[in-house]
């Protein structure tokens, strides 16, 4: 399968997002960080719950305060931080004093996930490169939750670091033999 003429920008930037580790030193403007963010939040959510918050800091600090606690836990992140240094990372959070979002964890949970991918191939339009970063949850909420300066009651799903890429990665090969079409 190949964008070539395809045409139709979501698929082109269904096959050509890669996740990117690393970032160039130009600053995302906010007016773009606006925009990622309300992708996120024109995402479905089961039953139109609407029980996501979506953040983004660019404080440099705050985010290598995090990054440090993870690489204390897991090796690989000693030298690496964990969100490549890039100059932006978005955080999709749960609002949990939204009755649903208790009752329905795993539809919430799948809130998260077309929430995060509208933001992703949003940024991929844009000319961003983004990256999932799930290794934060070996840190505590509160611990997540300070870089973006989010209430107690809310509950830090998942976060992507969001920057101009300074490496262009190449597609893994998709197994064919994945897809089924039955009669």
């Amino acid at each position: 399968m190949s964008a070539t003429g395809s045409g139709n920008n979501v698929e082109r930037a269904i096959l050509e997002r890669r996740s990117v580790r690393r970032y160039t030193n130009v600053g995302v403007p906010d007016g773009v960080i606006e925009r990622l963010l309300r992708a996120g939040l024109w995402a479905p959510s089961g039953v139109n719950a609407q029980p996501l918050r979506v953040y983004a800091t660019k404080n440099q600090e705050a985010l290598s305060e995090l990054s440090n606690k993870v690489g204390a836990i897991i090796p690989n992140f000693k030298t690496q931080p964990c969100f490549y240094n890039a100059p932006v990372v978005i955080a999709v959070a749960i609002d949990t004093t939204k009755e649903h979002a208790m009752k329905e964890k795993v539809r919430t949970e799948l809130d998260v996930g077309m929430a995060l991918e509208n933001i992703l191939l949003l940024a991929h339009e844009l000319g961003l490169a983004s990256c999932v970063v799930g290794c934060i949850h070996v840190t505590s909420q509160d611990d997540m939750r300070k870089p973006f300066g989010m209430p107690a009651h809310e509950k830090v799903a998942i976060m992507a670091s969001i920057g101009y890429a300074d490496e262009k990665p190449v597609a893994a090969k998709r197994l064919p033999e994945n897809i089924k079409i039955l009669g």
